[in-house]
């Protein structure tokens, strides 16, 4: 594991940990949605139905919000992504920790 997250870690009671572990994995996959609302919807009026009826729902887990954006990214934002080197990398890391 990363020394800083560690760090973190350390700095936290278990549950104070895990409750703002958890906090900032919901806002992460807020983001996450929105930037597959985004990508596949022209308006802000469909991005808005496509959240509402699939990408913000249980219907679509995080695992599969992942395979998405690792399609999206390797697809069409390769430059990006090799100036974020290890963004992909990251977003496996966050589940395991999360299901604590």
């Amino acid at each position: 594991m990363d020394k800083q997250f560690i760090r973190i870690a350390n700095h936290f009671s278990g549950a104070s940990f895990r409750a703002t572990f958890i906090t900032y994995t919901i806002q992460i996959e807020l983001i996450i949605d929105d930037f597959i609302c985004k990508y596949f919807c022209d308006t802000e009026i469909k991005s808005n139905e496509l959240r509402a009826l699939l990408v913000g729902t249980e219907k679509l887990r995080f695992d599969i919000k992942k395979q998405i954006i690792h399609f999206i990214l390797t697809t069409h934002y390769k430059k990006w992504l090799k100036d974020h080197n290890g963004f992909l990398q990251a977003l496996d890391e966050i589940a395991p920790i999360r299901n604590l």
